[in-house]
């Protein structure tokens, strides 16, 4: 007796795995940009780019959760916020 299971593909899989982690990455790429805009307040992106020489365009997608920061500009961001990137990019209550 076959079962669903004999149906299913390694490429079925992959493709599979590649769908939920991307569905996971847009859901983390939008809280990330959530809390970068919280903790900019009322300084302007121009501000904050100046100040950590990361481009304005490139803040501007990562607040809009289009792109997500490198290992390097989370560290550039955390201590510009004086946060711990711990606290930036994955605990639901930043400050």
């Amino acid at each position: 007796m076959l079962k669903a299971i004999d149906f299913i593909t390694e490429s079925d899989i992959i493709d599979i795995a590649k769908r939920n982690e991307s569905e996971v990455s847009a859901t983390d790429t939008v809280k990330i940009g959530q809390r970068l805009r919280k903790l900019r307040g009322t300084r302007t992106i121009k501000e904050v780019s100046d100040a950590t020489g990361i481009g304005w365009s490139t803040l501007c997608m990562y607040e809009l959760g289009k792109r997500r920061p490198s290992d390097g500009v989370k560290v550039i961001l955390a201590e510009y916020y004086g946060v711990t990137i711990q606290q930036l990019f994955y605990d639901d209550d930043i400050a």
